[in-house]
């Protein structure tokens, strides 16, 4: 038997089932699997006179996400707990995704645990040998995975595409699923909805125009309502109704697969398709005619023009702080004579979730006719105005220098504590020669960095404030700037002028406009410090 290092102070024994052993569940005599892999496994631990805990996995799991008891160990062996794990074979520590691999073999690997099998044997990282092994042996047991769930899943999908049941666990909009078919039928309270999407996409209708349409007769949405959502109809969803096959009585099964966080689609050969597999809402002929026009519209000549916009970056929600965009989009109604009306909107929208938006001509006229209030203003209340912005942000600026270097601050003892480990780390043997200097090298360079931010911060903390104010010089720069504004026709050059003059501008929503007529707000200008000055 092994001699296990004098540092092993404790072991903890980790059982769960493989997948065959949850199918079986019990063996001939009735035994439960765990119970017998634990007596297996504390037999062998027995020997080494080593104290040792044991967990068990109620559940089989590919995942460490999907193992609660699993993610309790790994972080009892990052926190020095336990200096060995003991499993009945290499392949119970986890065959899920290569970054799941990864997480427990540098877990076992940085803090030098020590692996022991059922046969009794030790695997440590640390061994050239071992390390390669282990390695291997993860890497089979994940291929060996991969090709099992593939297997299984074709088979379920080819059996699913064959008999025409919808496999996902929630139906798509518009429809739900027979519970002794498992195939889809129409909803009848949002098939007719699905109906009228495609009609009025054909009629020249757009994602937008849908959407909004849809809220304002209250047809409600799949989502759950809460305090903070709404879940009204939006753009993206309503595309999905409409390039959704399922609508024709088709089900299209594997066109994604998840890669990390992201959704991507799947090569045309892996998909399953099974035609006319349960009632359609859309004829196919409509369909495909949907798809061609979405098709042509992506076709269209793009407009190259990038340059700003007059308020770009100029406008913050007061709500979120979120600066808003210009979005345009040209809205087509069908006269009563059949012939299609165009109208072209132009707003602003704050993108961080409010979903607020204002007519985008009537902020820039507003803006200006700020400006022209200051302009009429006489020198006293203009004198007034400034000195309290002035202050008001002097204080803002102060308390956000101090807070930077407060963070820096803290960056720096975390940076200071690292190299006094790596100084430590240095001496234990943990470390080369080379590999100490790569370390703590690296890390005064960051403390370097830090300590420069630190003292271009203290040095800016009064910078910047306007000393004097002068009411004449600064509305005879307004009336210069209103005079300018007129006589420009480049919209990228007005920007650079209303940047000029403000740092940013904040915008209220007071009252929600209603079709034609506009929303009512109010504008907070905060100047730029060198238009002041």
């Amino acid at each position: 038997m092994y001699q296990l290092p004098a540092r092993v102070k404790r072991i903890i024994l980790y059982v769960r089932k493989s997948r065959q052993e949850e199918l079986e569940e019990q063996n001939k005599d009735g035994s439960d699997m765990l119970e017998r892999q634990l007596e297996m496994m504390k037999k062998v631990l027995l020997k080494f006179e080593v104290p040792f805990d044991w967990v068990k996995e109620v559940r089989s799991g590919d995942s460490i996400e999907s193992r609660p008891k699993f993610q309790q160990v790994l972080k009892d062996l990052k926190a020095g707990k336990y200096q060995a794990i003991a499993v009945r074979d290499l392949s119970r520590l986890g065959r899920g995704s290569y970054s799941d691999m990864g997480v427990i073999f540098d877990t076992i690997h940085d803090n030098r645990i020590l692996i022991i099998d059922g046969t009794g044997k030790v695997y440590d990282t640390r061994n050239q040998s071992d390390e390669r092994y282990i390695r291997w042996n993860m890497f089979m047991a994940r291929e060996e995975y991969k090709n099992i769930v593939e297997r299984l899943i074709n088979a379920r999908y080819f059996r699913a595409s064959a008999e025409g049941k919808f496999m996902n666990s929630k139906p798509p909009y518009g429809y739900m699923r027979d519970k002794k078919t498992k195939k889809l039928v129409p909803n009848p309270d949002e098939a007719p909805y699905v109906k009228k999407i495609f009609e009025w996409y054909l009629e020249g209708i757009g994602y937008q125009g849908i959407a909004s349409r849809l809220n304002k007769m209250g047809v409600p949405t799949r989502g759950r309502k809460t305090k903070t959502k709404n879940n009204k109809w939006v753009p993206m969803v309503v595309r999905g109704i409409l390039t959704n096959p399922v609508h024709m009585g088709d089900i299209y099964f594997r066109i994604t697969e998840r890669i990390g966080n992201k959704q991507v689609l799947r090569p045309e050969e892996e998909h399953f398709i099974y035609e006319n597999a349960h009632e359609p809402i859309v004829s196919r002929e409509v369909w495909h005619e949907v798809q061609r026009k979405m098709k042509d519209k992506r076709k269209l000549p793009l407009n190259n023009d990038y340059s700003p916009c007059e308020l770009a970056s100029l406008v913050v929600c007061a709500n979120c702080g979120k600066k808003l965009v210009r979005q345009s989009s040209v809205a087509r109604y069908k006269k009563s004579d059949g012939t299609i009306s165009k109208y072209y909107k132009e707003y602003l929208y704050c993108r961080g979730g409010c979903g607020i938006t204002f007519k985008y001509r009537d902020v820039e006229e507003q803006i200006l006719n700020t400006l022209s209030l200051f302009k009429e203003l006489d020198t006293k209340d203009i004198r007034n105005y400034l000195k309290a912005f002035i202050e008001s942000e002097k204080e803002q600026t102060r308390l956000t220098n101090d807070d930077k270097i407060k963070t820096l601050k803290r960056k720096k003892e975390s940076l200071l504590a690292r190299r006094e480990f790596i100084f430590e780390s240095f001496e234990r043997g943990d470390y080369s020669s080379d590999e100490f200097r790569e370390r703590r090298d690296k890390i005064d360079q960051e403390i370097e960095f830090i300590e420069k931010e630190i003292e271009l911060e203290e040095q800016t903390k009064n910078q910047m404030v306007p000393t004097s104010i002068k009411p004449k010089e600064f509305k005879n720069r307004i009336e210069t700037v209103l005079d300018t504004y007129k006589i420009l026709d480049d919209k990228s050059l007005k920007n650079e002028l209303l940047l000029s003059v403000f740092d940013h501008i904040e915008i209220t929503r007071i009252t929600k406009g209603k079709g034609h007529q506009s929303s009512i707000f109010k504008l907070k200008p905060y100047f730029n410090f060198n238009f002041i000055a």
